[in-house]
């Protein structure tokens, strides 16, 4: 069995991406155990504090030892509004998961579309919003050897499909598909 842990703001809870997660692994013939931690609007600078009520959550699970692989989301704004914040509440989770035996993955968060606020406020477009995440990610999975694999928009099947092949020809155990977006 492999115990999973998904720590994430609402992208990932309104997308069930543990669930979704589970149910490729299931569909491959691997036994997952999927938890969750998320909260609408959160930051992983918030959930790296142990005195937040969410991010005490997540410290008390991940002192329980019972996870191999923790996937953790940030606020699809995090890395462009407070990119400091960004990187050292990664830094500081990888440190604390990895304590714990667990492996770490981030996953990409997706740019805003539309007419939503936030991309007038940051004064950024889809394409340009999705840049910066994916430069943002990039630069701290570089620097902390955490693979990022990023294909940004397009058809959901051929993205799954491209992420597999990818996955294959690298040699990874495991892919994590984000639905979300």
């Amino acid at each position: 069995d492999l115990n999973v842990l998904f720590v994430g703001n609402s992208l990932t809870y309104y997308y069930e991406t543990w669930n979704i997660f589970a149910n490729i692994a299931a569909s491959e013939g691997y036994k997952v155990n999927v938890d969750s931690v998320t909260s609408g609007g959160y930051y992983l600078s918030q959930m790296d504090d142990p005195t937040d009520k969410v991010g005490a959550i997540i410290h008390s699970k991940l002192e329980s030892n019972q996870y191999d692989i923790v996937v953790l989301q940030d606020n699809s704004t995090g890395p462009i509004k407070y990119p400091a914040q960004f990187y050292d509440a990664v830094r500081s989770l990888k440190d604390k998961i990895e304590k714990t035996g667990a492996k770490v993955y981030l996953y990409e968060t997706f740019s805003r579309e539309g007419r939503s606020p936030d991309l007038a406020t940051l004064g950024l477009n889809y394409y340009s919003m999705t840049q910066k995440l994916v430069a943002g990610y990039d630069a701290i999975g570089k620097e902390l050897n955490i693979e990022v694999y990023s294909e940004g928009k397009g058809n959901p099947v051929e993205i799954v499909k491209n992420a597999l092949v990818y996955a294959k020809e690298n040699k990874y155990n495991y892919v994590l598909i984000d639905t979300a977006g």
